[in-house]
């Protein structure tokens, strides 16, 4: 990721996972390997020749092992075993459990280290737990083993569960990057939220759902004493829904006079100040080799709160697809909240960063913003 390739896929399988396909037909996956990375890439006849390269070079400096498909009959051997992993879980007629977390991904492989010490904690009542998941994301799916008739199995299996969400939000991570929250992972919201952030998530529903009948009881905890009033940023929404938002103009648009530029490579993400200018974020990224659609090479005295608050047209297109999070405040009482995270993927509760883009403070002002950045393989 660091080199700027992003490859079509990167899938990931762990040592367990590997062993555990096995066991129902020979994939040719090596048996002794910690873990196996499959990736595509695609494009052009000359891109995929330079992304093979360069992806093939930084294998061969980790791997202890890489297979090259030059036929489609050899990439179809290499992905049968990954692409069968569902089936293969059925056919075990064990107990399992299909868990998804995310994490930033230059922390993917503390988090399989994290889970491997859960899977030895609790294996009196787990057989094992199998890690698969889209590495190219930070996304992975820890899949728990048991016994059904282990009487220890239910204790084991949601102390292991609650372990591995624990360390992925320790990673900077969150609760779920794919398959969403429903009532399973209700529980964990507090963890992944301030009161703050489940208050203003709330006012959404309630903006949209005044009655409380559209999927009920599903993803928000029961309220808690510790949630504020959200009431003016719920009826900021409630205006947006129907079209007669107004502004105030002299609402501020960024808060807390950050300027800080990090640009982190292993993760391919850009963490800045919303007082930040372009002018420094551009030195910082072009001092790196990298780049952000979503940061403008002109006008380069704005600063980037400014940019978000106010985009239109392509400017805003390029925001929406490149911002993974932002530190914000609520309008009510200027609350400090952070929606999003320095994760690829996250699908935990409303993706209610992309209010504040373009909405000139009317639901609160900007005070740090994450984006995804990218490298210029062809700059040198």
């Amino acid at each position: 990721i660091a080199t700027g390739v992003v490859p079509a896929a990167v899938e990931w399988l762990d040592r367990a996972g590997i062993a555990g396909l096995q066991q129902f037909y020979d994939t040719g996956y090596p048996l002794d390997a910690d873990s196996i990375v499959l990736i595509d890439v695609d494009g052009s006849t000359a891109e995929v020749a330079r992304d093979q390269a360069i992806v093939e070079r930084v294998l061969r400096e980790h791997a202890t092992e890489v297979r090259i498909a030059e036929e489609q009959a050899d990439r179809d051997a290499l992905w049968y075993g990954r692409l069968n992993a569902p089936n293969s879980v059925v056919a075990s007629g064990k107990g399992f459990f299909i868990g998804d977390v995310t994490v930033p991904r230059d922390r993917i492989p503390e988090m399989q280290e994290a889970i491997g010490a859960t899977a030895a904690r609790h294996a009196d009542g787990l057989l094992f737990i199998a890690v698969c998941g889209h590495a190219g994301d930070g996304d992975l799916h820890p899949t728990t083993f048991y016994d059904k008739d282990n009487p220890l199995a239910a204790s084991a299996l949601q102390a292991a569960n609650n372990e591995i969400i624990e360390a992925a939000l320790a990673l900077g991570g969150t609760i779920t990057g794919e398959h969403g929250v429903g009532t399973e992972k209700i529980a964990f919201m507090p963890r992944r939220f301030t009161p703050v952030e489940i208050a203003a998530q709330r006012s959404i529903k309630t903006a949209f759902d005044p009655l409380g009948i559209l999927n009920p009881g599903v993803m928000l905890p029961e309220p808690s004493p510790d949630e504020p009033d959200t009431r003016a940023f719920g009826a900021a929404v409630g205006d947006a829904l129907a079209g007669r938002l107004t502004p105030d103009p002299d609402a501020p648009l960024t808060a807390g006079e950050n300027t800080d530029v990090t640009v982190n490579l292993g993760n391919l993400s850009l963490v800045v100040g919303a007082d930040a200018t372009l002018a420094q974020i551009n030195a910082h990224l072009a001092e790196h080799g990298v780049y952000c659609a979503a940061v403008p090479t002109t006008g380069t005295e704005r600063r980037i709160g400014e940019v978000v608050a106010t985009a239109t047209g392509t400017e805003r297109d390029h925001i929406r697809h490149a911002l993974l999070g932002a530190d914000v405040t609520v309008l009510d009482g200027d609350a400090p909240a952070r929606f999003g995270a320095e994760t690829m993927k996250d699908v935990a509760g409303y993706d209610t960063k992309l209010l504040y883009i373009s909405a000139r403070g009317a639901f609160g002002a900007l005070r740090t913003l994450i984006f995804k950045i990218g490298v210029d393989l062809n700059n040198g």
